[in-house]
This record gives structure tokens, sequence and C-alpha cells, in this order.
């Protein structure tokens, strides 16, 4: 509503460019996209987008496992276990979904209730949005995660979502 109110000022005190029809049909669509959720923006590719509440967004899908198991289904290990947290790491087979003309968007921890422990989002060089963008793209590599869960958080699921839509939930394991 802001939006469509600023860009109304700025037309009826400006000299006129565009015409009031082209004015307010970009405010309405600027105010649709704006209203979308997170999920809608982010289906298919996020590739571009970086989505600031990924773990909203993520817990919005559901497992669809297209494609094959041994490239895209994830694969988890407790890197180190400690008495407040454990840290958690999610990878990806090898050869993963590069080798079938496909990348990993996102990778997250869930809890048997569907609860979002923790999310990151990729490129399709396989590097993190918080990561460096190098000036020459280099190789793509296969994404892991790690992730820092509280102790006895029970079992946790790793899950990957890929830019052709696929999601896929790995074996999961038991954090103490």
């Amino acid at each position: 509503m802001l939006m469509t109110s600023a860009i109304g000022v700025c037309a009826l005190h400006s000299a006129p460019t565009h015409s009031r029809r082209a004015v307010l049909t970009n405010a309405a669509a600027a105010a649709v996209t704006t209203s979308l959720p997170l999920a809608a923006q982010a289906k298919g590719a996020i590739e571009g987008d970086f989505i600031k509440d990924l773990p909203s967004a993520v817990a919005k899908y559901s497992v669809n496992e297209e494609g094959d198991a041994a490239v895209y289904k994830p694969k988890a290990r407790i890197e180190a276990a400690g008495s407040k947290s454990s840290k958690v790491k999610m990878y990806m087979p090898d050869p993963g979904p590069l080798s079938n003309g496909d990348f990993v968007d996102a990778m997250w921890f869930r809890d048997s209730t569907g609860k979002v422990l923790g999310a990151e989002q990729y490129r399709s060089t396989g590097k993190s949005f918080t990561e460096p963008v190098e000036g020459v793209k280099g190789k793509s590599i296969e994404p892991s995660f790690q992730a820092r869960v509280d102790a006895g958080a029970g079992t946790i699921f790793p899950v990957i979502h890929s830019a052709k839509g696929s999601v896929w939930e790995g074996k999961p394991i038991v954090v103490k």
C-alpha cells in the first residue's frame, strides 16, 4: 500500500513521463509480487534470488523424490558431539545432481515434527549465498552444509531441494 502511494505521489508532482495506466499497472504488479509467499517466489530455481527467511520457505516444501536416489539422496553425519550442541554435516553423494544437469539450491535439517533446525541456500556453482562470489566462475561442486544442533534434539533428517524442483530426504541421524 505504501509503495502504491509513493508511486502515485511521484506521478502527480513530476512531469508526466508515463501514463497513469502504466503507473497503476506497475504499482499493481509490485504489490502482487511482494504479497506472494516466499515459497511461491522461490519455486523452481532459487538462483539469483536470496531468500531472507529460508527456514520458513523450505518448511513449506514436501518430499517429492523425482530422479535417482543414488544421485539425489543427501547423507548426514555427526562431526562433533558436545554437551550443549553437536555439529552435524550434510553432504551429497558422488556423483550428485550436477551429473544429472541439476544442482542443489537449498539444504536443511529438520526434526521429527518438521521444524527446520538449520538451512542454507546455494548457487549453481555449489557455493553458499553467504560465501563471496569470485570473478571467474570455476568448476561447480556439490555443496555440503554444517549446522549446530542442540544436544538432545533426537532424530533429525537431512533434506535438499534441487533447481528442478525435487525434494529429497536422507536417512535420519540421532543427536543425543
